[in-house]
């Protein structure tokens, strides 16, 4: 049970190991070296082979050849005195034995020893209809010792009636000595080439992984406190400096998401402060003693104010979080935007007229979209809210509507007092007012043209403003006509 134990452990342990990147470039590396050593080994020795081969066959076939021109003027006895033949890549001498043999099989005459280290029958056999001069065969005596050997006419015209044949041997002992060397040798350089891989693949992998290595040292010392230190890309590869660059913008766009998260809740904190503490001093000096009704009814009719007011921030927030969290309009219709627009006006006209401004509708065309008429209403109507309350009395207000292009264009323009210049980078972020002194308003918490921001990305389209002080202000919110399909909204 332990010896299975141990085993599973094992098994899981060098699995693991072997989803390492650096274990595996390693394994690739070592294999692929020492593959390329074993071919390359394998390769010269298979050439040095062929060449003693080539070079044996050669030797053999020159002998022949020098024995039938010599045949017809030399005795027996100087054919026998031919001194051996020096090897030309072993730089020995090679022993050359020679046997020449009648029609009848029977030997003339031969080299002594001949017949104890290769007999007649060990040769390759002539016939008269072969068109073949010679004829090739190696050879391993019983004596284990190998040989070359070469059987050939030994005159020109085989076709005459006395046929003899020449035999010829060579002894490879020195050849083969000096491959079982060479083999040896070779066993060695290969041994030698596996362990210098394998040392030379985790050395390479160990030096390879070492930059991803910092990169995960970064990400795993990454808190919301170090979100300002970033990877020096000096050094890097190219892969690995694209994979620092992306992390070091990953590190970016958290930095300023955890920067707007903390300034989010430091405004929601601000905000949500001054209800419930005017709530709270309301309520303390209502128990300080007895109260009238009339007394009452006011204490709770501020209150109400003030609950109204954190009902209105607190659905707010809730829509920019799931705007950010699932940009996609949930219902959408085809809606006749004039009309639509009309409605809004309407709707406005009374808060208009109690501030003595003018408000006013330039229909433009008819115009058909798929949109949520919900929110584009209530991102009209934040817009014609603004406007009013940051225009003087006898102002105008006006909501325009126009089409082309592909794209639908919504824009409320005022009279007013405008935004300076260094104001209007910052009027889309949440909870900023560009007048101070209106932080205590029921109706305006600072969240309104980010809304109208939101409600324009969920229909794919863009929000600009233009304003100068005492000179006015135009929003501009455009998207694009669709007219069958209300598609999902990528998120940004």
């Amino acid at each position: 049970m332990n010896i299975a134990v141990r085993l599973r452990g094992t098994f899981w342990a060098l699995k693991r190991r072997l989803n390492s990147i650096a274990v595996r470039l390693a394994l690739w590396y070592g294999l692929s070296a020492f593959a390329l050593v074993l071919v390359t080994t394998g390769s010269l020795y298979w050439a040095l082979t062929v060449n003693l081969d080539r070079e044996d066959a050669q030797t053999l076939e020159n002998h022949l050849q020098d024995l039938r021109l010599l045949l017809g003027a030399a005795t027996p006895g100087t054919l026998l005195a031919t001194p051996p033949v020096k090897g030309l890549s072993l730089q020995t001498s090679q022993q050359i034995y020679v046997r020449l043999v009648d029609g009848a099989g029977a030997t003339v005459f031969e080299t002594p020893g001949m017949s104890a280290l290769a007999p007649p029958d060990l040769f390759p056999v002539l016939t008269a209809d072969d068109p073949r001069t010679s004829v090739h065969r190696q050879t391993v005596t019983p004596a284990g010792r190998e040989l070359r050997l070469v059987t050939g006419w030994a005159t020109l015209d085989p076709k005459t009636a006395d046929l003899r044949h020449f035999q010829v041997a060579v002894d490879r002992e020195d050849e083969e000595h000096f491959l079982r060397a060479y083999r040896d040798l070779m066993f060695v350089m290969l041994v030698v080439s596996v362990v210098a891989c394998a040392l030379g693949g985790v050395i390479i992998a160990r030096r390879g992984m070492l930059p991803v290595e910092r990169i995960t040292q970064a990400a795993r010392e990454t808190r919301s406190g170090t979100l300002d230190k970033r990877l020096t890309l000096e050094g890097l590869p190219s892969e690995l400096a694209q994979l620092a660059t992306t992390f070091n913008d990953m590190l970016d766009r958290l930095e300023e998401t955890f920067g707007r998260m903390s300034q989010f809740s430091a405004d929601v904190a601000h905000e949500l402060r001054t209800p419930i503490a005017n709530m709270r001093g309301e309520i303390e000096v209502a128990l300080g003693k007895p109260r009238t009704f009339p007394e009452y009814h006011d204490i709770l009719g501020s209150c109400l104010e003030e609950f109204q007011r954190l009902s209105r921030i607190i659905q707010s927030l809730l829509f920019l979080a799931k705007a950010e969290t699932s940009p996609q309009l949930d219902h959408s219709e085809r809606v006749e935007l004039r009309h639509t627009l009309g409605t809004v006006i309407d709707f406005y006209e009374t808060a208009a007229t109690e501030a003595s401004i003018t408000l006013q509708l330039d229909p433009g065309p008819i115009v058909w979209a798929v949109v949520d008429r919900t929110l584009i209403q209530q991102a009209v109507g934040n817009l014609i809210s603004n406007a009013i309350a940051h225009s003087p009395a006898g102002s105008l207000v006006t909501v325009a509507l126009a089409a082309g292009a592909g794209e639908v264009q919504i824009t409320v323009s005022d009279t007013g007092s405008g935004i300076a210049a260094n104001h209007l980078p910052h009027v889309f972020d949440r909870f900023y007012r560009v007048d101070r002194a209106r932080s205590g308003s029921t109706h305006h918490v600072g969240l309104g043209l980010t809304l109208v921001k939101s409600i324009a990305r969920l229909h794919r389209g863009t929000v600009e403003i233009m304003s100068a002080s005492g000179q006015g202000t135009c929003v501009t919110v455009r998207f694009p006509l669709v007219e069958k399909e209300q598609r999902q909204v990528p998120q940004t």
